[in-house]
């Protein structure tokens, strides 16, 4: 059998190490992007019914005062 080196184990390890975090910072990444789309779209509907609601009060007002 051959023998390898002792450093060399130590840099595969290295290097799947380096692999693991860089794909775990990218999934991170990922998922905290696709929670902000959704926060951020979430408050643009809750902002566009409140508007509807203020345009439909407005109608109401209108007339009920026009009477």
């Amino acid at each position: 059998m051959f023998c390898k080196p002792s450093g060399e184990s130590g840099i595969a390890l290295l290097s799947a190490i380096l692999v693991l975090v860089i794909a775990s910072v990218i999934s991170v990444s990922i998922a905290h992007q696709g929670a902000f789309s959704i926060r951020k779209t979430s408050r643009i509907q809750l902002m566009d019914k409140a508007r509807h609601y203020a345009l439909g009060l407005e109608d109401w007002a209108r007339i009920f005062l026009s009477k």
